[in-house]
């Protein structure tokens, strides 16, 4: 294969984002890798952005 092509999404990833990422290899007949700070379920992932679109809360009080 040719060059990798790293991706890493912080706050968490998707199984759809894996999924993509696998999908892009054979396209793009390049290694893609995805690195991420958590693998969040739909559930996780729901709360999360809950917690990111209250009011009292910011990025920064969201514990990983």
């Amino acid at each position: 294969m040719g060059q990798r092509i790293f991706v890493f999404i912080v706050g968490g990833a998707t199984r759809s984002e894996l999924k993509v990422c696998h999908k892009l290899t054979t396209k793009l007949k390049r290694e893609v890798i995805l690195g991420s700070t958590s693998l969040d379920d739909p559930l996780q992932f729901i709360t999360k952005l809950k917690l990111l679109t209250a009011n009292e809360l910011s990025i920064d009080d969201l514990q990983i």
